[in-house]
């Protein structure tokens, strides 16, 4: 029987660089919110929630879950997200 050793370096993926428009602060901008809601946050994530709300009152917001804790949010609902709102808070791990 022969033993295989594998190399556990991988390989990064290049990435095109996006355009970003930087905004000149939140108040009155629409905001997403994109949570894993992972119990060790979900209270503290509740209430950045809130804050935000009330302390820039943004005219939207938009939230979305992510539908498996452990893997990545899906492109296409990041997409969206980007299309309806000036900024997005990106919960632990999402």
């Amino acid at each position: 029987m022969a033993i295989g050793i594998f190399n556990p370096v991988g390989e990064v993926a290049e990435l095109t660089s996006t355009l970003s428009t930087p905004l000149s602060g939140l108040d009155g901008k629409s905001v997403g919110f994109v949570c894993n809601h992972h119990p060790a946050i979900t209270a503290l994530w509740a209430q950045l929630e809130k804050s935000i709300e009330r302390d820039q009152k943004p005219p939207v917001v938009r939230r979305i879950s992510k539908p498996n804790i452990s893997m990545p949010q899906p492109a296409a609902q990041l997409a969206q997200l980007a299309s309806e709102v000036d900024y997005a808070i990106v919960g632990v791990g999402a």
